[in-house]
């Protein structure tokens, strides 16, 4: 049952990304593609958690068996994923700060 959930979410995000941009591609609306962005980014949202619980659950199944050697990859992989989830945004507001700054140069030269 939980893997139906993951492939029915995929085949989802994978249908209405495919939709977004050939809606982007042919400039079929402006406002069907940012419900389609929205939806998306709901998607992405649900992966997320998904894969957040399931780390959950999987770190419990090995603690109750005492599989030490499985348990501390899983956890360091946990805080490598942690750590690169909160990276993100933060590299995507510089990346938009200097986007920005190009653009206004480019339009006073």
């Amino acid at each position: 049952m939980r893997y139906s959930i993951g492939v029915l979410t995929a085949a989802a995000y994978t249908g209405v990304s495919a939709l977004r941009d050939l809606t982007m591609i042919f400039a079929v609306e402006d406002r069907m593609s940012t419900i389609l962005a929205f939806i998306v980014a709901a998607i992405d949202f649900i992966f997320i958690l998904w894969i957040s619980v399931a780390f959950h659950v999987t770190i419990q199944y090995l603690e109750n068996n005492s599989q030490l050697q499985n348990l501390g990859r899983h956890l360091r992989l946990r805080t490598i994923i942690t750590i690169l989830c909160c990276a993100s945004p933060f590299y995507g507001t510089i990346r938009g700060v200097f986007l920005l700054a190009f653009i206004t140069k480019k339009i006073r030269d």
